[in-house]
C-alpha cells in the first residue's frame, strides 16, 4: 500500500502483514509528498504529484523500489484520472494535460488552459465517464467531448 502527505511528510510503500496486523515500511521518499493529486498504479509505476517538500514536481516512481523512472517540474501540483490509457492531470492555474503512459514514463501529447482564475481554484480532480471529460473550477464546470472522431 502507497500512503502519501503533503507538506515534506513524504511517501511510502507499505508491506501489510498476512494476518493484518502490522505493516512494515519497503521505501520512503520524502520528495514523493503527495498533498493534492492522490496517485496512480499502471504497470508496476506510480504517478502523482509531489507537493512542497518534493520541488513540485510530476512523478514516475517504480512501485517497487521507488527509484524515480522520469520527474517532470513543468506540470506542477495536478489532480489525476486515467481512463482509455491515457493520465488526465489537471493543474491547479488551469493547465489541462494528457499524458501517454510509456514503459520509461510518460510523454505530455497535448495540453490547453482553461479561463484563469485565481490560484488553487482548479483543485477538482478530473472524471472521465461516457466518452466526457469533465472539469470543475470555483463555480464552472466545463465538459469536453473526447472520443474519437468517426
Amino acid at each position: 500500500m502507497f500512503v502519501a502527505s503533503g507538506h515534506s511528510s513524504g511517501g511510502s510503500l507499505l508491506k501489510i502483514a498476512d494476518d493484518s496486523r502490522s505493516a512494515e515500511v519497503v521505501w520512503h521518499r520524502r520528495d514523493l509528498d503527495n498533498c493534492h493529486s492522490g496517485s496512480i498504479l499502471l504497470d508496476g509505476k506510480l504517478f502523482g504529484a509531489a507537493c512542497r517538500q518534493g520541488g513540485r514536481h510530476f512523478y514516475c516512481v517504480d512501485f517497487f523500489t521507488g527509484e524515480p523512472l522520469q520527474l517532470d517540474r513543468t506540470l506542477g501540483k495536478v489532480g489525476l484520472t486515467f481512463a482509455e490509457g491515457m493520465v488526465y492531470a489537471m493543474g491547479y492555474q488551469g493547465t489541462m494535460s494528457l499524458l501517454k503512459v510509456l514503459p520509461q514514463g510518460f510523454e505530455i501529447v497535448s495540453q490547453f488552459e482553461l479561463p484563469r482564475r485565481p490560484p488553487n481554484t482548479y483543485l477538482a480532480h478530473p472524471v472521465v465517464c461516457g466518452g466526457r471529460l469533465y472539469l470543475r473550477g470555483d463555480g464552472h464546470l466545463y465538459a469536453y467531448d473526447i472520443r474519437a472522431a468517426e
